[in-house]
């Protein structure tokens, strides 16, 4: 991290903002700053980006000569919100995590605790929102990542787990995995910037498909940092329901982008958990609690599901067509994701109520960030069963992980301040007895 002696943060910030990197002959001093510790982490400015170096790293910039450059280790996380997939949905995500500021400091005036609720009572946030620069999950995980092989025999192949992982990081025009690895460079910057970790939550379900290499990212270039599942939010929010946390059985239906399904994301992260034996414990179910995930029918996915999302156009009808059913693309195409949340809102309810009909949901997962903005407690009303906002869970498990470490680092420095004031006492009297 980079600071100043005695200046303010955000005079050094518009300070380095400033500073162009070949502006030696206008008073400024090259500087190398080299990182020598692992977990201390430095912000600097090269080619008008912001740019986080690790401590496998280092990089050469320019500061004013006013500037006093200090290493320093950082301390605690900030929540970091990894937006723009899609837009709407990381907003939506930092107002939810207001809410639960605001409702914290609401209980606290109703105690007597403090006299009211101000700024000052709601935590430290960051969004970071590169929509254009993260190209489209779905299409890319469906058409470049599961994707089946043929053997010498004919027979189909599934690709390996090593397979999966290069095809996620590979260097391809249509890969997401480029403009997601920057959102995370810069989440790291900009909580580095105010000297903490970042404690980073990624507002799209479809994008932990890249779930892996960003976490062996962190632990090879921002130690300290973590990313928090979003699956790990609907699991806490199953324990937090009274009815679902004393199930021995939950069928959730999951509602989902086909890419989130077919890559069985929820799945994959549930067999990771279950496997923990601290998993019931740590999520407040019943111990041995069977969990399954059903999903819809292929062409009320496509239909309603993803209809909802994206709208209908002219490729989906072609696709429904295949599928056996004819349908008029739809002129409010979009979904969603273009602002028409009307009939995204009827299209969501009747793939929710088809996963209670058809499928047994006793429980609805919104799983795609998009249907919390149109899904409420009117519509879980509608369809008979309890809605989980994978959104406002994630935003809340992430909260609830950032105020643990924030707690562990407060009390590591305590614990620290203390052995290093009874070392210094017992020095002094060592010296004062000789």
């Amino acid at each position: 991290m980079l600071r100043m002696g005695a200046t303010k943060g955000s005079q050094f910030s518009n300070a380095l903002q400033s500073a162009p990197l070949n502006a030696s002959s206008q008073g400024f001093d090259r500087r190398q700053l080299e990182n020598t510790s692992l977990g201390r982490s430095f912000l600097v400015k090269k080619d008008s980006v912001m740019t986080h170096v690790s401590p496998r790293n280092s990089i050469t910039a320019y500061v004013p000569k006013s500037v006093v450059v200090k290493d320093e280790p950082l301390h605690g996380m900030l929540t970091t919100f990894l937006g723009g997939m899609g837009t709407a949905a990381g907003s939506d995500a930092v107002m939810k995590h207001l809410a639960l500021d605001q409702a914290n400091a609401a209980a606290l005036v109703e105690q007597g605790a403090i006299p009211k609720v101000t700024d000052q009572h709601v935590s430290d946030t960051i969004l970071i929102s590169l929509s254009s620069q993260i190209k489209d999950r779905t299409a890319y995980l469906l058409n470049h990542v599961y994707v089946d092989s043929i053997d010498a025999t004919g027979q189909k192949v599934k690709a390996t787990e090593a397979q999966i992982y290069d095809a996620l990081t590979a260097n391809h025009p249509d890969n997401p995995w480029p403009g997601i690895l920057m959102s995370i460079k810069a989440a790291v910057a900009s909580a580095g910037a105010v000297g903490k970790h970042a404690g980073i939550f990624m507002v799209c379900n479809t994008a932990h498909g890249w779930f892996k290499p960003i976490q062996n990212y962190l632990r090879e270039n921002a130690p300290g940092s973590e990313i928090f599942h979003i699956a790990d939010g609907v699991f806490a929010a199953l324990g937090k329901d009274p009815f679902l946390r004393e199930k021995t059985s939950i069928i959730i239906g999951l509602m989902a982008t086909t890419g989130t399904q077919q890559t069985q994301l929820y799945q994959n992260r549930l067999k990771e958990r279950q496997g923990d034996p601290k998993f019931a414990k740590e999520f407040g179910l019943k111990e041995n609690v069977s969990i399954k995930f059903v999903i819809p029918d292929q062409i009320v996915q496509e239909h309603k599901g993803m209809g909802a999302i994206y709208g209908i156009g002219e490729t989906e009808v072609e696709k429904l067509s295949l599928l056996g059913l004819d349908v008029q693309a739809d002129v409010r195409t979009g979904g969603i994701k273009g602002g028409q949340l009307d009939i995204g809102r009827e299209r969501a309810v009747d793939t929710a109520k088809h996963l209670v009909e058809a499928h047994g949901a006793q429980v609805i997962s919104e799983s795609c960030t998009e249907y919390p903005l149109v899904l409420g407690e009117a519509e879980e009303k509608d369809v008979g069963v309890k809605f989980i906002d994978a959104t406002a869970a994630g935003t809340a498990y992430t909260k609830q992980k950032v105020a643990e470490a924030n707690f562990a680092a407060d009390a590591e420095r305590l614990a620290t301040h203390v052995t290093h004031n009874l070392q210094h006492e017992v020095a002094r009297k060592i010296k004062n007895h000789v």
